[in-house]
């Protein structure tokens, strides 16, 4: 018979192209841990995984989208409908989630649990959380900024606070992935961040647009674009493929030396970054901590490009820093600056593993 600590719980992240999954036990031991790179993929190594491991006590999943202010929540069928009617919404993450979960619920006969997203975010004040337009639209359907990456945001404060040994009142967290975001966090609670009603809002992303002019669509409508089309290039053909036309800020790190549109990218990106650390601090009335996390935040070029010229926030950099491996702090001024894995499935354990 197995005991408490020896229960194993298996921790699903979906993305939009891939698939991380580690499982537990109780415990806190880590059994496997594995990054699937095309979510095709993922239901074969799935299938292998439960072979070997045919008794799991709880599956949490990563799911980006929820209108519901619960997190985690028992995944039933009810809780399925809700997220596939916000699918449209979210079209990178939302359909893997809903088929992974579909899959996982008829393979393992235990307790399934889904952490949303945009929890951390939850609570944000009136002032950033609505959009001008006009109110009974917002409230008849339920347009607000919700927020995303709220896991990571939650991990980077939580684990940042923890390297440095002590508590901080003025934080943003960066999460510089294939999706990016930023996140102001004010003793503790989210007040703003970078992402809104979708994950399309914001900084520019590997393949997404962020923030642009609403009147855009409106006008590659007129020149015939149909709106799914222009969906698409919204979120699949833009951001930094669309100005360089490479796959990722790897590729566009490697070009930018010689190519003029990667350095643009490189450029625009790190431009956009710290134009939303600078408003962060403002509505935050200073700054005390800025953790960077994510796989782009790995590129010393990045850390230097969006946090040099900022003394005058006490940001100052340190170059003897700036290159070494997360975990790291690469600040030398009043403002302490640290770099860090983003472990969001470690984040989703500590959360489910007492229900």
């Amino acid at each position: 018979m197995l005991g408490t600590s020896d229960k194993k719980i298996l921790i699903v992240n979906i993305g939009s192209s891939n698939l991380k999954y580690r499982l537990y036990l109780e415990s806190g031991r880590i059994l496997e841990d594995k990054k699937i790179d095309k979510i095709e993929e993922s239901y074969k190594e799935l299938q292998k995984l439960l072979e070997r491991n045919p008794k799991i006590e709880k599956v949490a999943y990563r799911v980006v989208y929820s209108w519901s202010k619960k997190s985690p929540v028992i995944l039933d069928e009810k809780v399925i409908k809700e997220i596939s009617k916000l699918k449209e919404f979210d079209p990178l993450h939302m359909d893997n989630a809903i088929k992974i979960i579909k899959f996982l619920k008829k393979k393992i006969n235990s307790k399934h649990i889904v952490c949303f997203d945009s929890f951390f975010h939850k609570d944000l004040p009136e002032k950033s959380k609505n959009y001008a337009i006009p109110m009974d639209l917002s409230q008849k359907y339920k347009i607000e900024r919700y927020g995303f990456h709220g896991l990571a945001h939650e991990y980077l404060l939580k684990e940042g606070e923890k390297f440095m040994g002590k508590k901080y009142k003025r934080v943003i967290s960066c999460q510089l992935g294939s999706g990016v975001s930023l996140c102001a966090i004010k003793n503790g609670k989210s007040i703003d961040t970078t992402m809104g009603f979708t994950p399309l809002e914001g900084i520019m992303m590997r393949t997404r647009s962020g923030d642009i002019d609403p009147e855009i669509i409106f006008y590659l409508n007129k020149k015939g674009y149909k709106l799914n089309k222009i969906n698409e290039i919204l979120e699949k053909k833009s951001g930094l493929k669309g100005i360089s036309g490479l796959n990722n800020m790897k590729e566009v790190i490697a070009k930018k030396g010689k190519s003029k549109k990667a350095k643009l990218a490189f450029d625009m990106f790190c431009y956009q970054v710290k134009k939303a650390i600078g408003s962060y601090i403002a509505i935050l009335g200073g700054i005390d901590l800025i953790v960077l996390g994510g796989g782009m935040s790995k590129a010393p070029e990045i850390r230097k490009a969006i946090l040099e010229n900022l003394e005058f926030f006490g940001i100052k950099l340190n170059s003897n820093n700036l290159k070494k491996d997360s975990p790291v702090k690469i600040s030398s001024g009043k403002t302490d600056v640290i770099v860090l894995e983003t472990d969001e499935q470690k984040q989703m354990f500590e959360i489910v593993r007492r229900m």
